[in-house]
This record gives C-alpha cells, sequence and structure tokens, in this order.
C-alpha cells in the first residue's frame, strides 16, 4: 500500500501530535504537578520551621531561666531559715502577729519549699511597705505568695501574707 504525499503528511503529523501529546502527558503534565505540590509543602515546611524555631528559642530561655534560678537558689545563704527570719523581722519593726504557721512542700527531688504563713494585725501602711520591702531585701530569695489586707474601723489594717522560699533538699 503506497500513500500519497498528502496521506504521508497526514500520518506524519497525526504522529507528531500523539508523541506530542504522549509527552504532554507523561513527562510535563506530572512535572508541573510535582511542582505545584512541592511550592505548597515548601510553604507549610517553612511556616513549621518558623514554629520551630520560635520554640526553640523559647526553650533556651527557660533553660536560661533556670539555670538563673538554680544559681540563685545555690548562691543563697546555706543557714536561712524562713520562719525565724520572718520572726525577727517582726519583731525588729514591732509587729503585732496574730498567727504564724509554716509548712515544708517539696517541689522536687532537688528542691523544696518553705510556706510560712502570717496574719499581723494592727498594722499602719507605713509598717506594711517597711515590711514588703524587707521582705524584698531578704538575704536570701523570699517570694511573696499571697497579700490578704482588710482595712479596720481605726484605718489600721489586718493582713494575712503567705511567704514562700526554695531551697535545695538536704542529701
Amino acid at each position: 500500500m503506497t500513500l500519497t504525499r498528502r496521506e504521508k503528511t497526514l500520518v506524519i503529523a497525526a504522529l507528531g501530535l500523539a508523541a506530542g501529546w504522549s509527552l504532554y502527558g507523561f513527562l510535563v503534565r506530572p512535572a508541573c504537578e510535582r511542582i505545584d505540590t512541592l511550592n505548597r509543602v515548601i510553604g507549610e515546611k517553612q511556616t513549621l520551621l518558623g514554629e520551630l524555631t520560635a520554640q526553640t528559642a523559647e526553650c533556651l530561655a527557660r533553660q536560661r531561666q533556670q539555670r538563673q534560678f538554680q544559681d540563685r537558689i545555690a548562691a543563697q545563704p546555706a543557714d536561712f531559715q524562713l520562719l525565724p527570719y520572718l520572726e525577727s523581722l517582726t519583731g525588729r519593726l514591732a509587729l503585732s502577729v496574730a498567727s504564724l504557721d509554716q509548712e515544708e512542700l517539696p517541689l522536687s527531688e532537688t528542691y523544696r519549699e518553705s510556706v510560712v504563713e502570717m496574719q499581723l494585725t494592727g498594722l499602719r501602711e507605713s509598717q506594711l511597705t517597711e515590711f514588703l520591702s524587707r521582705l524584698q531585701t531578704a538575704p536570701a530569695h523570699v517570694q511573696v505568695k499571697s497579700l490578704d489586707i482588710h482595712k479596720t474601723a481605726q484605718d489600721l489594717l489586718e493582713l494575712t501574707i503567705r511567704v514562700g522560699h526554695i531551697t535545695m533538699r538536704a542529701n
């Protein structure tokens, strides 16, 4: 069977079209879809990387805070006792103590916390500010856990305060 020139051109054009369509279907279109997928995934991964970077910075900041806390606890005077310190402080400031209660709380295998709850009566505002400023400048790290202030009919203050002090456990 012999084909005319026109039929040969038509067959060659059809084969070229089929080859082009096959090339597009098997190579170009999958490559474009893969590029679109990669662009989408890259965006997601960059967002995830940003979140991980922020979490890493937060983790490093917390580790730094923990080291500072440990250094501060280790630098405290070893013989500091919260209850005797508060008793001597209220005595020096001539404060009227209604009640005083101490409890020891284990925080971890390494640390424990002494918490003292005090009720003070008949305070003037100047006495309260002096007491709180002395707590702030204590020889060891002392933290006010809670503070409840009520004014009496004589314009004096009644105070319930919880003070905490963290120390390392004795081995």
